[in-house]
């Protein structure tokens, strides 16, 4: 496999980052970074031919086996401490849900090996365009109790940011999870109906998380769960 869009003179640790964390995963990340790190989106190639709105890790449409194949392409790219929130596109294409927790675990390994010393992984938001479909909601709820398990196997920090979004409402002996809609952007500027990413208020409420957690780690509180 070529990786002639690779240079080796790219930085350990490229793109954007949050309080000393780099960041990688997909459009809700580049979404974050572009708004509250300041910084812009590229679209060009990243690590394969094809042309991607990204920047470094943070690539908009990014599937969980697309973001295993370009770090395992790139490990002088990744830092030393990593935020990390996968799962959303995988979720809703139709990719065996057994794949995707695999892959997942394998990200979470793979920049372990890499050595990377402090590892935030995230749950995937909630999705809101598809609250209608019940197995969406039962593959969303599967993988975020694989990625809860994987990232303390690896004596790293889970960050449950899909409790933050839907928290659980009580039904006598019912459990559901009610979306908090007014974090979710309403439509694209074109006019299509929206609801996977956050708009402004949403991208703070993120932001607030990742701070949290961020400040239990730097606090020696590894236990932080979010």
């Amino acid at each position: 496999m070529s990786h002639e869009y690779l240079s080796k003179r790219l930085p350990r640790g490229l793109g954007p980052h949050y309080r000393g964390y780099q960041l990688i995963g997909d459009s809700n990340l580049l979404r974050f970074a572009n708004q509250i790190c300041h910084t812009k989106t590229i679209r060009e190639p990243f690590i394969y031919p094809q042309i991607v709105r990204h920047n470094g890790f943070c690539v908009s449409g990014q599937s969980v086996g697309q973001l295993l194949n370009r770090v395992k392409a790139a490990p002088h790219l990744i830092g030393r401490q990593i935020l990390l929130m996968i799962g959303t596109n995988s979720l809703r294409r139709k990719i065996s849900l057994r794949n995707i927790i695999t892959r997942i675990r394998k990200i979470v390994a793979t920049l372990t090996n890499y050595g990377v010393e402090s590892l935030i992984v995230c749950s995937t938001l909630p999705l809101l365009r598809h609250t209608d479909k019940k197995i969406t909601w039962v593959r969303v709820a599967k993988y975020r109790k694989a990625v809860k398990r994987a990232a303390p196997q690896f004596c790293h920090i889970f960050l449950d940011v899909y409790y933050h979004f839907a928290p659980p409402t009580y039904e006598g002996n019912l459990v559901r999870n009610q979306i908090r809609k007014v974090f979710f952007q309403q439509r694209y500027r074109n006019g299509r109906s929206d609801h996977l990413h956050l708009n402004w208020k949403g991208i703070n409420e993120l932001r607030r998380l990742f701070d949290a957690c961020i400040t239990g780690i730097n606090n020696k509180r590894p236990n932080f769960q979010g």
